[in-house]
């Protein structure tokens, strides 16, 4: 054998190992490749996943906050309805002695407080209401006018140990107590489904 046979020869097997050497480069370059665009996907679609969720609880956070802003409003305005409405008593009982019942509800007033403390009292009035209650008022109860209020009177015993505050402030603040579970139960019956 020649040696250009064995040069060709070791040339066609170089050709042949390269061939094979570019062959396996290629196939595990296309595999790199494939499992770098999965990877490349996988990342992608779970990037894209978490995107949607953020995305899905900032709209529900927002709608909530929305929900909420709407709800204080409509609470905001009815506590002013609500405030309205024992202003607009109040206002009312600033004027009660025009009113041509308040003798009546005068004479309840004191009446109900006898009723609680007893004959020998202390019963402390405005001085507008000193000739109103003057028959009013058992002969053993002490008067003093020195209460400055819209109606009615307070009522001690004469230690001070016992006192019936029954002026129509003290009655007004009773009834916002009782009337407002009432007021509110009725306004917000009405509320809106937001």
């Amino acid at each position: 054998m020649a040696l250009e046979d064995i040069l060709a020869a070791i040339d066609a097997q170089v050709q042949v190992e390269r061939a094979r050497i570019l062959e396996e480069a290629e196939a595990e370059t296309d595999r790199i490749e494939a499992e770098a665009r999965q990877d490349a996907e996988t990342i992608r679609d779970r990037h894209f996943a978490r995107l949607r969720s953020q995305a899905h609880t900032d709209r529900v956070r927002r709608i909530n906050e929305a929900r909420l802003k709407v709800r204080f409003q409509v609470m905001q305005t009815k506590e002013s309805l609500l405030t309205a409405v024992f202003d607009g008593g109040a206002g009312q009982l600033t004027q009660a002695r025009t009113d041509s019942r308040y003798p009546d509800t005068l004479r309840h007033l004191i009446q109900e407080a006898v009723d609680e403390l007893g004959q020998d009292i202390i019963i402390r009035l405005d001085p507008r209401d000193t000739a109103a209650a003057q028959s009013l008022i058992p002969a053993t109860c002490t008067v003093d006018p020195s209460l400055e209020c819209w109606g009615g009177i307070v009522a001690s015993t004469t230690d001070g140990q016992l006192v019936v505050d029954n002026t129509l402030e003290a009655r007004l603040e009773q009834a916002k107590t009782l009337l407002r579970n009432d007021l509110t139960a009725l306004i917000w019956s009405s509320e809106p489904k937001v």
